[in-house]
């Protein structure tokens, strides 16, 4: 009798789904939303808390080439979401305008479609060729970008054919992907987080495991494991008392003004602006990303070096005419930071509330799906990636999880070890990336 009543009460803990609650609706709660539902969903109840009364920080709007790996995990097509549903556009190079000196240019490509390095150094070939080599240079410096026509979709292609990235409308994406969550079966609350409440130290010696969240309206949502998409609220980090570790020695822009405006003449901008323009100004750079309808633009500065106000004057008047308004301009103020715990007793953070690095070369939302990839990566194989480039990211998910629930729920102290290095690292580097065009700049 003892036997069979501790079989059924087994049987019904690894049947019993937990509860997965994502805190926050931007881009990246919404990417968290149809990724973990799409993985995750046939062990888990996935829930998005988002209040439609907060609006989302997404200005930059561009993406680098993990994107179009991280939607087919989502179980959604890549050119679909982003050149459909999201109104975007093709990016295969970022464009660095001025920054060595007035009239000279340099890009960054995506992909790895190009001459190898070995041969270069070996054969002793000029750098100025090597670099011209690249499929998404070539294509860039000629203000075109390759796109396969439907009726062509079975033909078989090399793998880095589709090395390339997206221009979005960040708030498009995030619809896609929440409809995209709420069709495979997730749930949606149109809720404001109020309160993040924090087991007792002295019940816990974990110091930091979520116990529930309170609402505006004093609703109590209790869950198994919580995914922090609040963006700049940071509410399960300030909740545990952690302080970000900051990278101002490295990056002193901290403020941009952004906004959107119309074409001019769009036969003629948008091939250009597909390719991102990041244009030298006297305290920062001028962004522009050329979408299907619009175009996303703004001015990231350095406020120890000019104010808000000639900022703003400055970005008004490197187009010229009236084409910025002042009432259409949004300033946003941050920092390059990050924290060094990104993960915890029953919890990650995502997106902004995690960290941030200044928008050059685009790599926000690249930090929100290589944490959740990361996370996913852990629970399923108890490893990280190695040496993962930005576009082969997510190449190591392989199958659904195991249906035995509690096999997911070994999130210890080792993997949180794991992941917080990890992403720390990831975000180190990327700063001093960044960094280096700074530092070889001499404009």
């Amino acid at each position: 009798c003892h036997f069979t009543i501790s079989l059924l009460i087994f049987i019904q803990g690894i049947m019993e789904k937990k509860k997965i609650i994502i805190i926050g609706g931007g881009t990246a709660g919404a990417s968290a939303f149809a990724f973990l539902q799409k993985k995750l969903g046939h062990i888990c109840d996935v829930t998005m808390i988002a209040s439609k009364e907060i609006p989302i920080v997404g200005v930059g709007e561009a993406t680098v080439g993990n994107i179009n790996t991280f939607l087919e995990i989502c179980g959604m097509d890549p050119e679909k979401t982003c050149l459909g549903d999201a109104r975007g556009s093709i990016k295969f190079s970022v464009h660095c305008k001025d920054w060595l000196r007035e009239d000279h240019s340099y890009f960054t490509p995506i992909g790895l479609f190009a001459m190898e390095y070995h041969d270069m150094v070996s054969f002793q070939r000029p750098m100025k060729e090597y670099w011209e080599s690249w499929c998404g240079l070539k294509l860039a410096l000629a203000n075109k970008s390759p796109f396969l026509k439907k009726e062509h979709w079975d033909t078989p292609l090399p793998k880095m054919w589709r090395e390339y990235a997206y221009n979005i409308d960040a708030g498009l994406l995030g619809k896609a992907l929440m409809e995209h969550g709420l069709k495979l079966g997730g749930k949606i609350l149109d809720k404001k987080i109020k309160e993040v409440n924090i087991i007792d130290e002295i019940e816990s010696s974990s110091k930091d495991k979520i116990d529930y969240l309170t609402a505006e309206d004093g609703t109590r949502i209790e869950g198994d494991f919580f995914i922090d998409c609040s963006g700049f609220k940071r509410l399960v980090p300030n909740a545990c008392g952690y302080t970000p570790k900051k990278f101002n020695e490295d990056i002193t822009n901290d403020r941009a003004w952004a906004t959107r405006i119309d074409y001019v003449d769009k036969e003629s901008e948008l091939p250009y602006l597909s390719c991102v323009e990041c244009q030298a100004m006297e305290a920062g750079w001028r962004w522009q990303i050329g979408l299907r309808d619009r175009i996303g633009t703004g001015y990231v500065f350095s406020s120890k070096y000019i104010s808000d106000e000639d900022a703003l004057q400055e970005f008004k008047d490197s187009f010229g005419g009236d084409r910025i308004k002042d009432e259409e301009c949004q300033l946003i103020k941050f920092e390059t930071e990050c924290y060094e715990k990104q993960a915890g007793t029953n919890w990650i953070t995502c997106g902004l509330s995690a960290g941030f690095v200044e928008p050059l070369e685009s790599t926000s939302i690249f930090f929100m799906h290589n944490n959740l990839i990361s996370f996913l990566s852990l629970i399923k194989q108890n490893k990280l990636p190695q040496d993962v480039q930005m576009v082969s990211i997510g190449a190591w998910d392989q199958g659904a999880l195991e249906t035995d629930i509690n096999y997911f729920f070994l999130w210890n102290q080792e993997k949180i070890d794991m992941y917080n290095k990890y992403v720390h690292d990831t975000f180190s580097c990327t700063v001093d990336y960044i960094g280096a065009h700074y530092a070889f700049n001499q404009n």
